[in-house]
């Protein structure tokens, strides 16, 4: 009778202490986050030559390849051409009458996880995988009791969102005398990829092209997307606009 009475009471005392651990830790990860935080991450810069007042024109292009249907890209086509007006810079819907093309596609916009950080999102550059192997981008930050009702309760009023934004940037400036590029490509076909088959081709074109990777992260307590959207919308048009 005594024995089961003490375990009863060790058992209500741990789950007690459990409870309120997970609680301690979900209410310390609120303070730490109680103010929004973000980050930008390129994979390597962008250099533009100067040109003269005159040949400041520029084209730009977003396109929004996510789930994320509600997304508008035009949203930081219209920042990015706000600030380059502030810049000088004119705006055309032509692409052969520019100097500078912006082509740009948003990749991936949900929530961030230990995969996808701001910093492996761009260490595959442009045309790189997304983030790292375990295939799980989305998450919510938080710690506690799996399973206890308390534990469960306080975790459903304190979730740390981390959203990010990842977005795959092309700018090209149009070169006196042209660019001359050489593509080589390798095709695998068969199980074992035993057959293979090269192509190579050259041309000549106007536009020379630089390609790189940028990612915003945007995290709170109880950070909604919505909410998010507009800073990392925010953070990319400044990061695109500030390499004109």
């Amino acid at each position: 009778m005594w024995k089961q009475f003490i375990m009863s009471v060790f058992l209500f005392s741990l789950c007690a202490g459990l409870v309120f651990s997970g609680c301690t830790r979900r209410m310390h990860s609120a303070i730490d986050n109680s103010e929004l935080t973000t980050t930008l991450k390129m994979s390597n810069t962008v250099f533009l030559e100067p040109v003269e007042p005159e040949k400041q024109i520029v084209w730009i292009r977003i396109r929004n390849t996510t789930d994320q249907s509600n997304l508008d890209a035009d949203q930081i086509k219209a920042k990015i051409v706000r600030k380059l007006r502030g810049k000088g810079y004119q705006i055309t819907n032509n692409p052969k009458m520019t100097q500078f093309r912006i082509d740009a596609n948003i990749l991936y916009a949900d929530l961030a996880s230990k995969s996808l950080t701001a910093d492996l999102a761009t260490l595959g550059g442009f045309g790189g995988i997304l983030g790292g192997s375990d295939g799980n981008w989305k998450t919510q930050v938080g710690g506690g009791l799996a399973g206890a009702a308390i534990g469960a309760a306080i975790g459903s009023m304190i979730k740390v969102n981390n959203y990010a934004m990842v977005i795959d940037i092309q700018v090209s400036e149009k070169v006196e005398g042209g660019v001359h590029t050489e593509i080589e490509g390798r095709l695998s076909s068969g199980s074992s990829g035993s057959v293979h088959k090269e192509q190579t081709t050259s041309r000549t074109e106007d536009f020379l092209h630089h390609k790189t990777r940028i990612a915003a992260t945007a995290k709170q307590v109880n950070l909604k997307f919505e909410e998010a959207v507009p800073v990392l919308v925010d953070k990319i048009s400044n990061s695109i606009s500030g390499m004109f």
